[in-house]
């Protein structure tokens, strides 16, 4: 019999699992538990505390500068923090800060409750 150079069928069978095992994987990835989902986790906490500290910043600073309402102050304390510009506006009232985030995928809306120091977060 000749031998002919061709693809084993066992040969097959192992690039098929091999196959397999990396779908699973990319597949996790996506899932909620999965790398993404952790990524967004985290970028939305580090957005959460960086208002806080502008809200703070502001409190230390505002007897030394008169000149910037507590809406400039807080919008341009955050586009120095994110030197991408995502931060689309500010808007404050008496007892809320609300920023909204610029977001690959849709704006994210942060409201600040100054009185009892949580935030929520909504989609735009």
């Amino acid at each position: 019999m000749k031998n002919e150079g061709g693809i084993t069928l066992v040969a097959l069978i192992i690039t098929i699992i091999i196959l397999l095992i990396l779908a699973t994987v990319s597949i996790k990835l996506v899932l909620n538990n999965g790398i993404i989902s952790k990524a967004d986790k985290s970028t939305n906490q580090y957005i959460e505390e960086q208002i806080k500290i502008s809200y703070a910043d502001y409190k230390a600073a505002k007897f030394d500068n008169e000149t910037k309402t507590l809406e400039e102050f807080i919008e341009d304390s955050l586009k120095n923090k994110f030197h991408n510009n995502n931060i689309k506006n500010v808007k404050t009232s008496e007892n809320t800060i609300t920023v909204t985030v610029i977001t690959p995928n849709k704006d994210k809306i942060y409201v600040y409750d100054i009185r009892t120091d949580v935030i929520g977060e909504t989609e735009d």
